[in-house]
């Protein structure tokens, strides 16, 4: 499991997001996996699968996101993340 010390920032486990009545989140996890795409305007964004060792979530950062963070992206390293809850 994601490690205590952020236990205090997050609003909810990722296995609890189901039952989040909240559209704003904050969720802590290891990032796992990332992907680049390029949007129709040929910037670009990323899809990361982040894991907190009860569950996983794809977060989708977008342009402006992904240039301001992408250097904190490195996979096994913990990220907080706030973001609107979206299902697809």
């Amino acid at each position: 499991p994601v490690r205590q010390e952020v236990a205090s920032f997050v609003s909810c486990s990722l296995a609890d997001l189901s039952h989040s009545t909240t559209k704003s989140v904050t969720v802590a996890g290891y990032v796992m996996s990332q992907r680049t795409l390029l949007t129709k305007k040929s910037k670009r964004m990323a899809v990361i699968s982040l894991d907190d060792g009860h569950a996983r979530l794809d977060c989708i950062l977008f342009p402006d996101t992904y240039s301001r963070y992408k250097e904190l992206l490195a996979n096994n390293l913990v990220v907080l993340v706030q973001g609107q809850l979206g299902t697809d």
